[in-house]
């Protein structure tokens, strides 16, 4: 068979642009194919792979008593069963109600499958405190992912922490203007469009990390026990981690 001859882009590339108007469906839809096929393949490919599988996150069934989402962080499997134990000890969860869950390995921004997974977790309604590097939790505080601490009936905290514990972040408008690429980053800066949406933790684990609470979390009423379980860096969790990362 005779390989299909591509046009020389510089020469053709102009003719095209100016013939583009009067084109039909068909003829641009060769054009496209001729200059971009293997890019489109690729992307349509990816497309594909990441609605199904945000469509399997979203059709899975899970009821947690209490359930967090930690981002770029490898945590040891027997100590985030340890710190799982503990946590519904605090929130006083019986086995009967369900389990509570720690989900650490996720990687928010490696690639676009990685983000997808997370971005599907966390509109799933499933997950109610989100921990993550402190630019990861700009993106999905700044895109409508989580709750300021106001919203949250948590304003006291504003006042009892330190400005330098607390993490600002602005809302982005895309109805004004559309997809947004860099995202205001001022964590300890309050402005007028601001709010406070998470708290730094200082524990040996999850030090420099933020915590903050979902727009959608399923289990508000143990939403406040919950944070401050992540809070209280003097817990049995920061002795534990202490030990896992000195082995």
């Amino acid at each position: 068979m005779k390989k299909r001859e591509r046009p020389e882009r510089d020469r053709d590339r102009n003719m095209i642009y100016q013939k583009w108007p009067g084109l039909s469906l068909a003829e641009k839809g060769k054009y496209i194919a001729s200059y971009y096929g293997a890019a489109v393949g690729a992307a349509i490919a990816s497309i594909i792979i990441i609605i199904f599988l945000i469509s399997d996150v979203c059709k899975e069934k899970r009821e947690d008593a209490f359930s967090v989402m930690v981002i770029d962080l490898e945590l040891p499997e027997e100590a985030a069963g340890r710190m799982e134990q503990e946590l519904s000890e605090a929130l006083g969860v019986s086995r009967e109600a369900g389990k509570c869950r720690i989900e650490a390995g996720y990687s928010g921004g490696a690639n676009m499958q990685s983000e997808a997974t997370v971005s599907a977790y966390l509109r799933s309604g499933r997950v109610d405190v989100l921990i993550a590097p402190e630019d990861q939790f700009n993106r999905y505080a700044s895109t409508g992912y989580l709750r300021p601490l106001k919203d949250c009936a948590l304003e006291e905290w504003e006042e009892a922490y330190e400005k330098e514990d607390l993490f600002y972040a602005e809302a982005v408008d895309y109805s004004e203007s559309g997809a947004v690429r860099d995202l205001p980053f001022r964590p300890h800066e309050v402005t007028k469009n601001s709010a406070c949406y998470g708290i730094y933790l200082k524990d040996e684990v999850f030090g420099g990390y933020v915590a903050g609470v979902m727009r959608n979390c399923p289990n508000a009423e143990r939403m406040k026990e919950g944070m401050e379980y992540f809070l209280e860096a003097d817990s049995e969790r920061m002795k534990a981690g202490m030990e896992y990362q000195a082995e």
